[in-house]
């Protein structure tokens, strides 16, 4: 908890979320930094990226998901690189 009025939490620490039906804090999902829920992140962990669309089909919809192994940080999917990773050089968006 960050901060609790008497035995119970009123807010949570970075990468846990407030369950008013308990008045606990539970740890967001693997990859995120930030979140409202159990399922939907609001920002990701250094190496992952977040997965938004409008398509309900969409399974990982509001989860992070882990960059490849040639990126140091990715953005809109694992294959496009903001930042490679040592050992790698960029080759357009791709490292």
């Amino acid at each position: 908890c960050l901060s609790t009025s008497s035995t119970t939490c009123v807010s949570c620490l970075k990468g846990y979320y407030f369950n008013p039906s308990n008045s606990i804090c539970i740890a967001c999902d693997i990859g995120c930094a930030t979140c409202n829920n159990d399922a939907t992140c609001l920002t990701c962990l250094a190496g992952y990226y977040i997965v938004i669309s409008s398509n309900s089909a969409v399974t990982a919809n509001g989860k992070c998901l882990k960059c490849d192994d040639s990126c140091l940080s990715c953005q809109t999917d694992a294959f496009t690189c903001d930042v490679c990773a040592s050992a790698y050089k960029r080759n357009g968006f791709k490292c």
